[in-house]
C-alpha cells in the first residue's frame, strides 16, 4: 500500500531502536471516528492496517507513547481514553 514496504513483529522487551524516513501527503480531510471501536493488540491487528501505525517525522511514537502512558494510561482501554481527549479547543 502506497508503495512502501513494512512488516510486522513482536519486539522483545528491553531497548530497541530502529529509524527511516518517509515524505506523507494527506487530504487534510479529518478521519471518521467509531466510538464503539475497541482497542486490539498489534499482533491481532489486520495487515491492511499496518500502514497507518507507521512512525513518521510528524508523530515521533518514541517521544509520544511516554506522554501518552503518562495522560491516559488509568483511563479504561478502547474509545474510554479517547474520550479524554479534546480536539476543538
Amino acid at each position: 500500500m502506497f508503495g512502501n514496504r513494512g512488516c510486522r513483529f513482536v519486539a522483545p522487551e528491553g531497548e530497541l531502536r530502529l529509524s527511516n524516513s518517509s515524505l506523507i501527503r494527506d487530504s487534510g480531510e479529518p478521519d471518521k471516528q467509531d466510538f464503539q471501536a475497541r482497542e486490539v493488540p498489534v499482533q491481532e491487528l489486520p495487515t491492511e492496517t499496518l500502514p497507518y501505525l507507521m512512525n513518521s517525522r510528524y508523530c515521533e511514537v518514541d517521544l509520544l507513547s511516554p506522554i501518552a502512558a503518562g495522560l491516559f494510561g488509568e483511563f479504561l482501554v478502547d474509545m474510554a481514553r479517547a474520550g479524554h481527549l479534546r480536539l476543538d479547543s
